[in-house]
């Protein structure tokens, strides 16, 4: 395939090309990419920096305190994983500091065990030197916060984050939880404002749809 242009330095022997195949006719080609509509000026625009706490489009909360040690999921648990297998990266931060934040890698644990329906940090123990290399962001948050030692298995309708054994640790606890009720950064501390959001756009579990494939029609999300 050839899709040259006049400034192209082949221009004054060969021409302008459009075609899929050199030795053929030109053809119709048509060249998308998967951004929204948006002007040179909004897609150059970095917008919103997850590792900073920000978020905007794309980002879907799935969980936040309602007041003391309550929380809440903003989708039922069962539709956590579901929305989850759409996502890639897990985003914690405190509803009142934003900076306050920690953003998981893209297809790192977090998200697996999400994917999996089992709270995170569930089902093992993940050291300070594991946490490391899958979270980024505040470094109270993810030096202290994150890690945990010989969490059992843990379905997310108890609960959504442990940092088992972790005095100082953070702890998202259904009323299902043996433990009962938390929702706090730091197991001897008081009660925070935790948000937890994944990204995937906003959509309905009924929503999801597999991406377009090859020569399929293409929608909202792709501008030609």
């Amino acid at each position: 395939m050839h899709l040259f242009t006049q400034e192209h330095p082949q221009f004054g022997w060969c021409g302008e090309r459009f075609q899929f195949n050199w030795s053929g006719p030109p053809a119709a080609v048509e060249v998308f990419i998967d951004v929204a509509g948006r002007t040179i000026e909004e897609a150059a625009d970095p917008g919103p920096d997850p590792r900073r706490g920000e978020v905007g489009e794309g980002w879907t909360r799935i969980a936040h305190q309602v007041g003391g040690h309550r929380w809440a999921y903003d989708v039922p648990a069962r539709d956590v994983q579901r929305l989850a297998a759409s996502a890639t990266r897990v985003l914690i931060r405190d509803a009142g500091n934003h900076a306050y934040s920690a953003v998981s890698t893209p297809e790192s644990k977090p998200i697996q065990q999400l994917r999996e329906g089992q709270c995170i940090g569930s089902g093992g123990s993940h050291a300070q030197g594991e946490i490391e290399g899958y979270w980024r962001g505040h470094e109270d948050l993810v030096d202290k916060r994150l890690w945990n030692r010989g969490c059992p298995p843990t379905p997310l309708s108890e609960g959504l984050f442990w940092a088992c054994n972790n005095g100082q640790g953070l702890h998202l606890f259904t009323r299902e939880h043996p433990q009962g009720e938390r929702c706090q950064f730091n197991w001897s501390g008081r009660p925070n404002a935790v948000e937890v959001f994944i990204d995937v756009a906003g959509r309905t579990v009924a929503e999801e749809e597999p991406d377009p494939r090859p020569g399929e029609a293409v929608g909202e999300g792709w501008t030609r």
